[in-house]
């Protein structure tokens, strides 16, 4: 297994500083996956469901409303203590997701939205989701496509590299996109013993009637894409700005509000 411990630092130091204020980026864009994926993984009544990397709470609600016993968990206090304000009443609680601290077979359902992509080892990750499933219980989780393919993330890091660099210090890390390729999905997941395994797009189109969104996303979606900012010149991080926000006009609807394609897969499994 490589070593990636200090990526895995710095993406815990990086959403306790600013995971409070990820709400700002993509939370009208990153909700769209929640039904998708409580369906995906059959959530119903009185399922116990473990929401793996769950943020600020997102799905949360949902869940209940289907009758399931939904638990959030997120290694960063700081999305957590803007999870307990947004979503009052739930369980939240503080865990690895490469290391659960529940015994096996404990739930019937695990989804994770947009967390895998930030685990310094994945594989690791999706080997407890499998451990703490019950049998029968199936697992769900959603990341971004790759650049080429997504709409957001080829504009966003394409303002960046036009402006400033690409080429900047980053702690060794996974593959950001690696989980959203079908073959290293099915092979790893039925390594780790997953069966059924399906691997969906998940097109999503978000609103926002905010003109800083596209700043905002690319501040706060993502550590690497924050530690990539931080190493940018002032004068060239004014110039990215500047040219997001014109970017941003050419987003805007008939309604008034900006549009943005942020394409997504989805992976399933189900453990025997």
């Amino acid at each position: 297994m490589s070593d990636f411990e200090e990526f895995k630092q710095a993406e815990k130091s990086g959403w306790e500083a600013q995971g409070g204020r990820y709400h700002l980026g993509v939370e009208k864009f990153t909700t769209i996956a929640a039904p998708a994926l409580l369906e995906m993984a059959q959530v119903g009544e009185g399922d116990k469901l473990a929401i793996i990397a769950c943020g600020p709470g997102y799905g949360m609600d949902l869940a209940a409303d289907l009758g399931a016993e939904p638990v959030g968990i997120d290694f960063s206090e700081a999305m957590l203590e803007t999870a307990r304000q947004k979503y009052p009443g739930h369980r939240f609680e503080q865990g690895d997701a490469e290391n659960l601290k529940y015994d096996d077979n404990s739930f019937d359902a695990v989804v994770c939205a947009f967390g895998v992509l930030h685990f310094a080892y994945p594989k690791k990750a999706l080997g407890e989701f499998y451990r703490i499933l019950k049998p029968g219980g199936r697992m769900v989780y959603s990341v971004w496509t790759s650049l080429d393919s997504n709409p957001f993330f080829s504009m966003a890091l394409g303002t960046v590299a036009k402006h400033g660099t690409l080429d900047v210090p980053m702690p060794p890390g996974p593959d950001m996109f690696a989980y959203a390729d079908e073959v290293r999905a099915q092979r790893d997941l039925g390594e780790i013993g997953y069966t059924n395994v399906e691997v969906h797009a998940l097109p999503m189109l978000g609103h926002s009637d905010d003109p800083d969104f596209l700043v905002n996303a690319l501040q706060f979606s993502t550590v690497r894409t924050k530690i990539t900012l931080d190493a940018q010149t002032p004068e060239a991080l004014e110039a990215i700005f500047a040219d997001l926000k014109q970017q941003t006009e050419s987003l805007k609807t008939p309604e008034g509000d900006y549009a943005m394609a942020f394409h997504a897969t989805c992976v399933s499994g189900r453990k025997p």
